[in-house]
């Protein structure tokens, strides 16, 4: 989050309502995504949310987007991904990625 910007929701109430969200579309994991997720709207790693309070409007947008997208059951690395992309201006489609599987 930036420093100028003001902290607009708790960053644990959020992950409270993303973990329900995310368990609540039958995802077994609900709690390490949300905190996944977090982590990569915020720019820092799950370790560092301890330190953070909150997120501000234009994150907690982000944040939504996100836990949605995986409540939908898109998976969570493509989720960051897509994320990832849409932010530096690119596009592309799914067709694009192509994942490969060690045998």
């Amino acid at each position: 989050m930036s420093d100028d910007a003001a902290v607009t929701t708790s960053l644990a109430q959020d992950l409270r309502w993303a973990t329900g969200t995310l368990a609540g579309a039958g995802i077994e994991s609900s709690r390490w995504d949300a905190e996944q997720l977090a982590a990569h709207v915020l720019g820092v790693s799950k370790a560092d949310l301890v330190r953070v309070a909150g997120l501000d409007a234009k994150e907690h947008s982000t944040f939504v987007d996100l836990v949605s997208r995986r409540a939908e059951r898109v998976p969570l690395q493509q989720t960051n991904i897509d994320a990832t992309v849409a932010a530096s201006g690119t596009e592309f489609g799914h067709e694009t990625l192509i994942l490969k599987y060690a045998e």
